[in-house]
Order: structure tokens, then C-alpha cells, then sequence
């Protein structure tokens, strides 16, 4: 009687075994679905902030062309050597007012530097800064070389910048020959 017993139970372990297969299956289904959904949401995310960082870098564009033509000194022909002259004054005034009182310098770690950086001429220069706004930053560089003779005033402008935001980086680069 007791062989009986054995017999009869041999063969209902096979169920368990075929129902632990598919339910690590479903569950190997499940996980990579979940990676998957994960990487969606990520890289959802990451397109808002890959948007701010290209708008840092176009608003270093900006900033670039606008010390580039308006911050002409008397006598010059172009701003961007000027910078050393204009970006340590230029800042936003805090609570109380006073200039000394900074919430947010526009141009932190400015720096001209190469064989003709005088503000008059402006011919073989390299400027540099950087500038952190809102949890946004950019770091813009612009190289001036002079094509041909100065007096023909023909300028070469190459200007990098790299916009960040959170941990996301773009970069716009332009270039401008001025005649």
C-alpha cells in the first residue's frame, strides 16, 4: 500500500516546476518592460532640460553680439575687446540697491587675452566669461582674427558657446566675417 501512495504523488511536483517557469518568465516580462517605460520617462525629462541649456547658450550668443555692437568704445570699431572694460561694472543690484550689493554678475571669470586685444582695434583676441542665471549656465568663448589688413577692417568672429542645465550641455557655435 505504501509504494501506492508514492506513485500516486511522483508526477504532481510537474506543475509546480511549469508554473514557476512561466511566472519567472512574466516576471522577466515585466522588468524589462519597466526598464524600458524608465528610459522613456528619463529621456522625456532630459528634452525639457536639453531645451533650457540651448536657450542659455543662444542667450550667450545674445550677450556676446550685443557687448560685440553696443559697447563700442569712443574710436573703435567693435565692443568685443571692450569687454574688460565693460563686464566687471555690469551686474544686477541686490535688495538694497548698491552696486556693490551683486544678486547676479553677468560676466564672472571674464578674460581677454592674445597679441591685439586693445579695445580700438580688436584684431587678434580671444574673450572669454561665464554666466549663471536661474540654475542655468554658459560658458562663451569668441576668437577675433583679423582677414587681410587691418585697415580693410574684414574681421573674422568665431564664437562658441556651451549652454548647461541640470546635467545636460548644448553648444552653438557661429561664425561671422565683418566687412
Amino acid at each position: 500500500m505504501r509504494n501506492n501512495i508514492f506513485f500516486k504523488n511522483k508526477e504532481g511536483g510537474v506543475s509546480l516546476i511549469i508554473t514557476f517557469f512561466i511566472l519567472t518568465i512574466i516576471l522577466a516580462i515585466v522588468l524589462n518592460i519597466s526598464a524600458l517605460l524608465y528610459s522613456g520617462i528619463k529621456i522625456t525629462r532630459n528634452i525639457g532640460n536639453s531645451v533650457l541649456a540651448f536657450y542659455a547658450a543662444d542667450s550667450g550668443v545674445e550677450k556676446l553680439l550685443y557687448y560685440d555692437r553696443k559697447k563700442i568704445p569712443e574710436g573703435g570699431e567693435r565692443g568685443l575687446c571692450n569687454i574688460n572694460n565693460v563686464c566687471p561694472n555690469d551686474c544686477t543690484p541686490g535688495p538694497n540697491g548698491g552696486a556693490g550689493d551683486c544678486v547676479e554678475k553677468h560676466c564672472q571669470g571674464w578674460q581677454a587675452t592674445g597679441s591685439d586685444c586693445d579695445p580700438l582695434t580688436c584684431g587678434e583676441c580671444r574673450v572669454s566669461f561665464n554666466t549663471f542665471f536661474d540654475g542655468k549656465t554658459y560658458e562663451a568663448i569668441a576668437i577675433v582674427t583679423t582677414m587681410g589688413d587691418i585697415d580693410d577692417n574684414v574681421f573674422k568672429t568665431n564664437i562658441d558657446i556651451r549652454g548647461k542645465y541640470k546635467d545636460v550641455l548644448r553648444k552653438v557655435q557661429l561664425k561671422i566675417i565683418n566687412r
